[in-house]
Parts: structure tokens; C-alpha cells; sequence
């Protein structure tokens, strides 16, 4: 089960896809947390609302962890080059990798879509807290998720049910060969199939099923092996070379 720290909750106000997209071009051209919170004072009321939603896009954008900043460096490499509306898969990747309570989310919604064509926002807190146990905020921020979510243009809302809104299929090799790596490299697990990767629910948004065998081929950062008949393995390279280092020098 998670650990209950704020780290792994923080998702926790409603972040619109406006937004996001200013906290990446302010990354992008070297600007400031500064900056962003300015430029968001002028839409948000209120003082902790800024604080809060300032600290939301920070840690996705203007602030990552050491253990992924390569992840954020590649993003910002990648971001000139595609369209506005392939930003979405630069903010879903970096947004799984930030915060492990919106990967878990968004696992839940793909699997109940992929169940069942809907679902409702209770059925999401109800299987979410099924992993976090009972820490108060995650109600309310799964709450704020979801509706995050919506806004982005992926699910759309019915009288009483979500349903799909769109699936983006993502030609761009290299954008594609990182949200994969972003997937895989802030997984709990040790190794994926690569039908299993290609189809795992908390990148249900994205089409990966024309283009993602490709691009996992022919990108370098990828290593496929194939165990039995039918069962091919995808790791990282560059955790099969710390393997190898360290097996070397044992």
C-alpha cells in the first residue's frame, strides 16, 4: 500500500490544461516559479487556491525530482517540435511520474473503461482508497483529479457517468518512446511485457496499438527480449547496463 506522505497525495486541486500548458512554456523558455505564480494570480482567487494549484505545476513542470529529471529534460527537448494537441501526452507522462496517487487514478479509470465503457466518480475514490486506506484527503483529491482530467478533453461527462471523450494515437516516435519510458521507469515493476505496456490502462487516453511496437524497436533507450514463444519483455537499457556494472563488479 502507499505510504500516506503529501508527496504521494499533492494532486490536489483542479488543474486545467491552460495551465499546464503555461507552466511548460515558462519551463520550456527558462522561466521562473515566479513567473508561473504571477501569471496564475491573475486567474485564481485567493491566496492559498494559488499557493495550492502554484505548487500542483511546479513539482510537473518548474521542479521535478532528481531520480526523473532526465524525464523533464527530454520532454522539454521533445516540446518545440510537436502540436498543441500532442502537449496532452508530455503533461499526462510528466503528471504520472510526479504524482503516484493521479498514476493510480488514472489506472482506475482505464481499467473501468476498458470493463465497462463508464464510470462514475465514486467507483474511482472507492478503488483508489482500496490502495490508500483511509487517509481523508484522497477522496477530495481524487475529486479534483478526475475533473482535471475532464478538462483536458479525455473524458466527457454524461447526467450521471464519465465516458471516453477521445484517444489520441501518437505518431511521433520520439514522443511516443517517452511516455513509454516515462510508464515504465516510475512503474513498481521490475519488468512489463510489451503487450502489457502497450495496453496498460493508466495510458488508456493514447491509441499505442499501430505505432507503439515500432517505436519501442527502433528507439535506443529500449532493450526487447523474449522469453517462451509468445512473450516479449521490454526493459530499459539504462537499467540493463547499472545491472551489468554492478554485476561486473561484484
Amino acid at each position: 500500500m502507499p505510504s500516506a506522505s503529501s508527496s504521494l497525495i499533492g494532486f490536489d486541486r483542479f488543474v486545467s490544461l491552460t495551465w499546464l500548458d503555461k507552466a511548460v512554456d515558462i519551463a520550456y523558455t527558462e522561466g521562473s516559479v515566479d513567473d508561473l505564480r504571477s501569471w496564475l494570480a491573475e486567474r485564481i482567487e485567493g491566496p492559498a487556491a494559488l499557493k495550492k494549484t502554484n505548487s500542483v505545476l511546479t513539482a510537473i513542470w518548474l521542479r521535478s525530482d532528481p531520480a526523473t529529471a532526465w524525464l523533464r529534460n527530454q520532454a522539454l527537448t521533445i516540446f518545440p517540435g510537436i502540436s498543441m494537441e500532442e502537449r496532452i501526452v508530455l503533461h499526462w507522462g510528466m503528471a504520472l511520474t510526479t504524482y503516484p496517487l493521479f498514476r493510480a487514478t488514472a489506472s482506475v479509470m482505464g481499467r473501468l473503461l476498458r470493463l465497462q465503457g463508464e464510470f462514475r466518480t465514486q467507483d474511482i475514490r472507492s478503488r483508489v482508497l482500496e490502495q490508500y486506506g483511509s487517509i481523508g484527503t484522497v477522496p477530495r483529491a481524487v475529486n479534483r483529479i478526475v475533473q482535471s482530467v475532464k478538462d483536458w478533453g479525455v473524458i466527457a461527462y454524461t447526467d450521471t457517468h464519465y465516458i471516453p471523450d477521445r484517444r489520441l494515437q501518437i505518431d511521433n516516435p520520439s514522443l511516443l518512446a517517452w511516455l513509454l519510458e516515462a510508464c515504465i521507469l516510475t512503474s513498481a515493476r521490475d519488468h512489463w511485457e510489451l503487450t502489457d505496456l502497450l495496453q496498460a490502462t493508466e495510458l488508456f487516453p493514447f491509441d499505442l496499438s499501430k505505432t507503439g511496437h515500432l517505436a519501442v524497436r527502433r528507439s535506443p533507450r529500449f532493450v526487447v527480449t523474449r522469453e517462451g514463444l509468445d512473450r516479449e519483455i521490454i526493459l530499459l537499457a539504462a537499467q540493463l547496463a547499472n545491472c551489468s556494472i554492478k554485476a561486473d563488479g561484484v
